[in-house]
């Protein structure tokens, strides 16, 4: 649930991967640019490895909130 204005300036509350894109989008690459600065900068333990697509999946995921579901589906409404 992201809260946005519609074009009469009433807030609205909307989801959905066009929504939710973007901010993905700019984490990741603030991911990279981080990545590449510490590789100039040839810090320990970077490499060009810290570029790679599986990295940044994993920044990504293990920094995430973890929301449990209780098992019936409604609390993440997957059902």
């Amino acid at each position: 649930n992201i809260d946005v204005y519609d074009l009469y300036g009433s807030q609205l509350s909307v989801d959905g991967t066009s929504f939710s894109s973007p901010h993905i989008t700019a984490s990741v690459a603030l991911l990279q640019e981080y990545g590449d600065r510490q590789i100039f900068k040839k810090a320990q333990n970077w490499s060009i490895n810290s570029r790679r697509h599986e990295i940044s999946k994993a920044v990504l995921i293990n920094s995430a909130d973890k929301i449990k579901d209780d098992g019936d589906g409604l609390f993440l409404n997957i059902i």
